[in-house]
């Protein structure tokens, strides 16, 4: 009966319905009355508003002090072409009608009456549902209830979307206790949450990959020099789906000390494969609703930050960058983080990953997975064996110069406003040399781009005091970033002589 109804003439059959049926209750009660009730067989609206009419017809004729005071009251709600005005009408001529009933029996208090228990036992369980029901007619318009708005937002975002039957039928249970709840239940606000998060999550919407080879490696070289192990595989991944024709998703984990480029190379992979990206840092993390969400039946519960990250980004293959997995909490009452990422970075089971405060799978295959660590030693071994292992090295003096020209240079000169003022200071290669030698040791680069940002915050600062031709040289190097931590690179310049004694 309601197939062909919006939503707003749908919630008034509902309601129509529930006052119709409450009344036939309340007359079957009675020996007496009850055989002149017609047998229930509407199967269509206008069958429904046929016998509805015709029952209130019956009971003013049996009990004219329940009269309408308007004769011609009936035929107008049966003229009326308006289906949602139609069906308000109805409901209220209901309610008014049972409720003059139901006075009438109490005050003659007739024994087979039982018109309490006969109600009570049809009567929804919950008495907030009532009310919530109750209040949206006495205002005597549907389209007042915010509650439907809401759903009308929550369909329409649904449109486009490929939603699984799973969820579409979890939906629609969860828009009828929507609107069947009391508006100012504290019930109804968990409830609208978890609608919102669950129609705004992109069922079915994945972004283009750009597969174009050329494109993708000329990309990852702008942003990167070095690291070809990790360069080669993300092209690899790239060409397999080329002749597949689509991309799966692809679990890949970088092992490597720190500063050598390890995260900052995954919105760049993001980049090539026209994907986006999203991070997630889980250094110290021990709770595993951090990955798998809170269950709803705590306060402020919220979904994981995986789900959180679709929601965001609104697409079901972005790259996700999981960094710091070497890091990972200790096992705790809150249960191992590395146990939910031993089911988030299986492609087995990631098919159907379930969130507990959506509790519904969701389809992560399409992701491309990154993690990043310092060390393999203290992952656990059953999540190691699930990612595909690239190892990143240090660089050496060439590589760093390399990087400190065409990287660190150009964005420390853009950070301190000196771009446009070339011809005014001058950092002189020994400097250079000596800054990657004596200051700069470590397998990374951060040391040299904190010890290049100081320079040129620097120079910056005498060009602003009036300070002109200035140059930055081996030997001046020291009034810029102070002493260097390495002095030479051997203690002595020549091995001195030595006796060994041997027992």
């Amino acid at each position: 009966m309601e197939a062909d109804l919006d939503l707003e003439q749908q919630v008034s059959v509902k309601y129509a319905e529930r006052e119709f049926k409450e009344l036939y209750i309340l007359l079957q009660a009675n020996r007496y009355l009850s055989s002149f009730l017609p047998s229930i067989k509407h199967k269509t609206l206008g069958q429904f508003v046929e016998e509805s009419l015709f029952m209130i017809n019956l009971i003013q004729r049996l009990f004219p002090s329940v009269s309408l005071k308007n004769k011609e009251y009936i035929q107008e709600i049966f003229a009326e072409e308006d289906i949602t005005k139609k069906l308000v009408s109805l409901c209220k001529t209901l309610i008014d009608i049972k409720q003059r009933l139901a006075a009438i029996i109490k005050s003659r208090n007739e024994k087979e009456w039982n018109t309490n228990q006969a109600m009570n036992e049809e009567r929804h369980d919950d008495s907030e549902e009532r009310e919530g029901f109750d209040e949206v007619f006495k205002s005597g318009n549907i389209m007042n209830d915010e509650r439907v708005e809401d759903i009308k937002q929550f369909k329409k975002r649904l449109e486009g979307k490929t939603v699984p039957p799973l969820v579409v039928t979890r939906l629609d249970e969860e828009f009828d206790r929507y609107l069947a709840i009391e508006k100012y239940n504290p019930e109804s606000s968990v409830m609208r949450t978890y609608l919102d998060y669950l129609t705004s999550l992109p069922w079915g919407i994945s972004s283009l990959d750009s597969l174009d080879m050329d494109k993708a490696k000329e990309i990852l070289e702008e942003s990167h020099y070095g690291m070809d192990d990790v360069k080669q595989r993300v092209l690899e991944f790239l060409a397999i789906g080329k002749l597949k024709g689509k991309v799966h998703g692809k679990i890949l984990c970088f092992i490597g000390p720190p500063g050598v480029g390890k995260t900052s190379i995954g919105s760049s992979i993001a980049k090539a494969v026209n994907r986006k990206f999203f991070r997630i840092s889980m250094g110290g993390d021990q709770d595993t609703a951090i990955l798998k969400g809170f269950r709803r039946t705590y306060v402020g519960a919220i979904p994981g930050k995986i789900i959180q990250g679709l929601r965001d980004l609104q697409v079901e293959n972005p790259v996700i960058l999981i960094d710091e997995v070497d890091k990972l909490g200790i096992r705790s009452h809150h249960g191992d983080p590395s146990s939910v990422l031993l089911e988030i970075l299986d492609p087995e089971q990631n098919n159907a990953f379930t969130d507990d405060y959506i509790d519904l799978p969701v389809d992560l295959s399409k992701v491309f997975f990154l993690c990043t660590c310092n060390t393999q030693h203290t992952i656990p071994r059953p999540l190691l064996d699930r990612m595909e292992l690239i190892h990143v090295s240090g660089y050496t003096h060439a590589e760093k110069e390399h990087i400190y020209e065409k990287y660190l240079l150009p964005k420390a000169m853009e950070n301190s406003g000196l771009v446009g003022k070339e011809g005014e200071f001058e950092i002189t290669p020994d400097a250079k040399k000596k800054l990657i030698e004596d200051y700069c040791r470590e397998p990374g680069v951060r040391g040299v781009q904190r010890s290049l940002a100081r320079i040129t915050e620097k120079l910056a600062y005498k060009l602003v005091t009036g300070e002109k031709n200035l140059k930055v040289t081996e030997s001046n190097i020291e009034d810029y970033i102070g002493y260097s931590p390495f002095q030479k690179a051997r203690i002595y310049e020549r091995t001195p002589p030595v006796v060994l004694l041997c027992r």
